[in-house]
């Protein structure tokens, strides 16, 4: 009995071994051509953000991770790529590609005064020991005067959300959904950023 259930565990790590590499080479190949090996990070980052923004739509994604049983773990990168997401797929999809191209970055969950998450981001960490943070749903990213905003910076003033996004809309760029018009500034802040 030990013997089968290990066996049965072993196959299903090699299964899973295998699924992630298979996952990791259609991701490869679904960010061929967005960014270059020359890039600096940060161009990667902004490239595979955009790319992200134009390319998937904002909704949950419906698709379960193998069996329906496991409906209560979040999508794959691969099924976020395949399908739809929302702000923290969005956000696993955008750290996935910037890791394989090279890039560390990590989740940023912002909380409301009462500590409920209410929307997640990206920080990437860049050339020059700098930082960025990205919004995969809005397609924001923040340009300071020797670099990137990151959340703290955010954090310690809002008017860099606020003037980023009235900026953007005057352009009048980006006629995506959701539309940067209607960004939810009492919902999205970085009040806390965790």
């Amino acid at each position: 009995m030990k013997i089968a259930a290990f066996t049965i565990l072993t196959l299903f790590n090699v299964w899973l071994i295998w699924k992630y590499q298979q996952d990791n080479a259609f991701l490869l190949k679904y960010s061929h051509g967005v960014v270059e090996p020359e890039d600096t990070r940060s161009q990667k980052a902004v490239k595979l953000l955009t790319y992200i923004r134009q390319n998937l739509r904002t909704k949950r994604c419906p698709d379960s991770f193998l069996l329906p049983i496991f409906r209560f773990l979040r999508p794959t990168p691969r099924q976020i790529a395949e399908t739809q997401g929302d702000c923290a797929d969005k956000s696993r999809l955008l750290i996935t590609l910037l890791r394989l191209h090279d890039v560390p970055a990590s989740k940023v969950a912002l909380h409301d005064s009462e500590g409920i998450s209410r929307h997640a981001v990206v920080e990437a960490e860049i050339e020059n020991d700098g930082k960025m943070v990205m919004d995969a749903v809005y397609g924001l990213y923040f340009p300071a005067d020797n670099g990137y905003y990151h959340s703290r910076d955010i954090k310690e003033d809002e008017n860099i959300l606020r003037n980023r996004v009235a900026h953007l809309v005057d352009v009048g760029e980006d006629q995506l959904r959701p539309a940067l018009e209607r960004y939810p500034y009492h919902n999205y802040t970085y009040m806390n950023p965790r």
